[in-house]
């Protein structure tokens, strides 16, 4: 279940909110979008990247591991369906 913020507006505040869209030709909820994604763009720019690989070294140390004499023996190779 993603998080869901509700935000509640003034009568002013929707109107304003309003006014920007129609100037950019655009309704509330596609501004709202387009402002949040805006948001979250800035966010991603400035987090650290995320890294999926492993480390070399840990890559290389397990590779030792399994070609050693008397590591863990090799997985069984799956037969293709």
């Amino acid at each position: 279940m993603r998080p869901q913020i509700t935000l509640r507006l003034s009568r002013a505040e929707l109107e304003r909110l309003d006014a920007a869209a129609a100037r950019l030709h655009l309704d509330r909820a596609a501004l709202i979008r387009a402002a949040a994604l805006g948001a979250a763009d800035i966010v991603l720019e400035s987090a650290r990247p995320l890294v999926l690989a492993v480390e070399p070294s840990a890559l290389l140390r397990r590779l030792a591991d399994q070609l050693a004499p008397g590591g863990p023996a090799r997985p069984a190779a799956r037969r293709k369906r």
